[in-house]
């Protein structure tokens, strides 16, 4: 009797599949876990040697969940450390090359940007509008809205250029309005024998009155101004260090004609600067001429020392402002 024998097929496919299954099965949980995983070994933490490494080497450390720049340490040549956000002083001089950065400056207590030319304060705004009071004794430090080149004199028809200059001054904050003159004009000091340009040629300054206190205004917008300052003994200012471009002083970065000395950074005095023409677009009497191979002193706003009145000097074929007091009496 013949038996029948059963035979099992071999099937390849299959244990391929269940080969391939584990492998997949496996590298998600590797997956998984790597997710999960932190650095093996200890992480390098603030404080620990980096001498071994140049100064401003950078590592990132292996704590999770926060920032790139919270997780970097930098070495300062000895230790690792936390970046410092600080803004750092960079003495370099500012160029072309470092337009728009930005330093910290720890003797004015400031932030400056470099403009391409200059290192500037970075000024704060304040708030539009007239103060609540103004003193029944003051007077007014305002900037043109006009501006002129350094022959101030042929500008204004008048002999000499700091004669000039004051009727330019009056003439202009008369067909502007600004803020204070109404007060100015209705307490009777807005007359024409009060308004001077802060101003000196070769032999003499317009100066401020002694022990007085003025007000900043902006020729052309009564929005602007509104600070002051209160002259020593010898009629000198501003004694401080405030930047004249905010809102509250002269509304923006300008230039104006001076030839002022200073007596230091918070204060000037009233001596023309050293017995040069190009200090004041001519040599006598000063202020008549545009020739290009002469110059005028000028202050430029947006400063806090006494660049604001003796920031050097400009052509005199470009115009500028003019800085005008209105004297209390």
């Amino acid at each position: 009797m013949n038996q029948t024998k059963t035979t099992h097929k071999t099937r390849p496919w299959r244990g391929k599949a269940l080969l391939m299954a584990w492998s997949i099965m496996a590298a998600l949980a590797l997956v998984s876990g790597s997710a999960q995983a932190q650095l093996a070994g200890t992480d390098t933490a603030v404080g620990d040697d980096c001498s071994a490494f140049a100064a401003g080497t950078t590592r990132l450390t292996s704590v999770p969940g926060i920032d790139v720049t919270a997780a970097t340490l930098i070495c300062d040549g000895s230790v690792w450390q936390k970046v410092s956000k600080k803004i750092q002083y960079d003495s370099a001089a500012c160029t072309g090359a470092l337009e728009a950065a930005i330093r910290y400056n720890s003797g004015t207590s400031s932030i400056e940007i470099c403009d391409g030319t200059a290192w500037r304060p970075v000024t704060s705004i304040t708030g539009d509008g007239s103060p609540s009071n103004f003193s029944d004794e003051a007077g007014y430090f305002v900037i043109t809205d006009g501006t002129w080149d350094g022959d101030l004199a042929t500008a204004s028809g008048a002999t000499g250029g700091i004669e000039g200059a004051n009727q330019l001054c009056f003439t202009d904050l008369t067909n502007n309005d600004w803020m204070g003159k109404t007060d100015a004009t209705t307490r009777g000091i807005f007359t024409e024998d009060n308004v001077r340009a802060f101003l000196c040629d070769k032999d003499d300054c317009n100066g401020a009155l002694p022990a007085t206190t003025y007000y900043f205004a902006v020729s052309g917008d009564n929005t602007l101004g509104g600070a002051h300052f209160i002259t020593n003994s010898n009629g000198y200012g501003p004694g401080n260090n405030q930047n004249w471009s905010g809102t509250n002083y002269f509304g923006g970065v300008k230039e104006f004609w001076s030839n002022r000395k200073n007596e230091d950074t918070q204060l000037w005095n009233n001596n023309p600067l050293d017995d040069f023409k190009r200090n004041r677009c001519e040599y006598s009497p000063g202020w008549t001429s545009i020739n290009t191979d002469n110059a005028g002193s000028i202050g430029i706003t947006n400063n806090t020392e006494d660049e604001r009145w003796d920031d050097g000097t400009g052509y005199c074929h470009v115009p500028r402002h003019l800085v005008c007091f209105v004297h209390p009496y």
